[in-house]
């Protein structure tokens, strides 16, 4: 008995696993390029949620323009096979490696500003390494490589049976190596190189946080993964890369970059208006000032992203206390509550006299305010 096998699509692969990237922009219900209408197709759905969902996130710290933008300029159209980046950059056979790698970038990029990271947070210009080390990569080695493998292709005459001479051109398609580790290796001693001139210019200027290393990194593998979809032997690269960027985008997620135990106030004795801390301990002690008079009336706004927070008041302090916390326990000199999404509100003593306002938000851990 025989049966018919069912029609797929011309060039479908079962055996490839089909992802994103193998999305196309819609020619038909489209409103600008077709990204939304042909995302809809791919997951079955109404092409409406897909732009109310883009259009909130365009106010997001424009992820929303940073996706459109990306899947407009790598997402190949339902009538022709090669995307817009394949036709300036003459991608051939790795537009594939570039339309993953770019969409992935993209997406890292769109969930980073959304969350912030580019809010004055870090003092690397991340974007502007990836544009330039582009723009570099594209002049000194897309280019010229290019230009060879089209010098490259020779000609041979195939005689045919009446006489004449055909000349036909042989396509220079390179022979596929071996994997081989150099680029990898190249790669990562180029981050550790990048990584030790910041920390040089740390040392003679100001302290700079940790993410300011791992952006650095960042944008060397960047530079190498782009490297790798011409040269190849990449592969190693794209999981450490997307460690790094996942930390990144946590900690974007948190009041600050900064990990370690902060201890307050410092040898100055002076008192700011507020105290944050990405991850660690933060100890703000107002108990031993020499001048505890400069606390009245004085308000204090303390964040924390995960660890515990202590501070300590004067015994006679007119204190009024706002906390928040995501999970953990507040505890607030005889009141604790504990569990998700905890409020602890603590009124002065004397609402009329001179008060010390403290404002502490937490997302996980322990807040702890004691009097001594």
């Amino acid at each position: 008995m025989t049966t018919t096998p069912p029609d797929v699509e011309p060039g479908f692969d079962p055996h490839k696993v089909r992802g994103i990237a193998d999305v196309k922009r819609s020619t038909d219900d489209r409103m600008i390029a077709g990204v939304c209408s042909g995302l809809a197709k791919y997951l079955n759905i109404d092409p409406v949620v897909l732009r109310v969902v883009l259009a909130a996130l365009t106010f997001v710290g424009f992820a929303g323009v940073v996706l459109y933008l990306a899947a407009w300029f790598l997402l190949p159209t339902d009538t022709d096979p090669k995307s817009v980046a394949a036709h300036w950059f003459k991608l051939d056979e790795n537009e594939e490696q570039v339309r993953t790698i770019g969409l992935i970038v993209a997406g890292v990029l769109a969930v980073t500003a959304g969350a912030g990271i580019f809010d004055g947070q870090w003092s690397a210009p991340f974007p502007w390494i990836g544009i330039v080390a582009f723009a570099l990569l594209y002049v000194w080695v897309i280019k010229p490589r290019r230009a060879k493998r089209e010098r490259a292709g020779h000609t041979f005459t195939d005689p045919t049976a009446d006489g004449l001479t055909v000349t036909k051109v042989l396509d220079p398609k390179e022979p596929k190596t071996p994997w081989s580790p150099v680029l990898t290796l190249v790669t990562i001693s180029s981050s550790l190189i990048a990584m030790g001139g910041v920390a040089i210019y740390a040392n003679a200027h100001d302290a700079l946080p940790w993410t300011t290393y791992a952006v650095t990194a960042l944008g060397v593998i960047a530079v190498g993964l782009l490297t790798s979809t011409f040269f190849g032997n990449g592969g190693p690269l794209i999981p450490i890369g997307a460690l790094i960027a996942i930390a990144l985008a946590m900690t974007a997620m948190l009041p600050s970059s900064r990990i370690g135990q902060d201890i307050y106030p410092d040898s100055t004795g002076e008192i700011a208006s507020s105290y944050t801390l990405g991850i660690g301990e933060l100890d703000v002690n107002l108990d031993n000032l020499s001048n505890p008079s400069q606390l009245e009336g004085r308000t204090i706004k303390v964040k924390l992203g995960i660890g515990h927070t202590r501070i300590v008041v004067p015994s006679d302090a007119n204190v009024e206390v706002h906390s928040t916390l995501n999970a953990g326990e507040i505890r607030v000199f005889d009141r604790t509550v504990d569990g998700t999404d905890n409020t602890l509100n603590y009124d002065a003593q004397d609402p009329l006299a001179p008060k010390l306002t403290l404002d502490i938000s937490q997302t996980l851990g322990n807040i702890e305010v004691v009097k001594q």
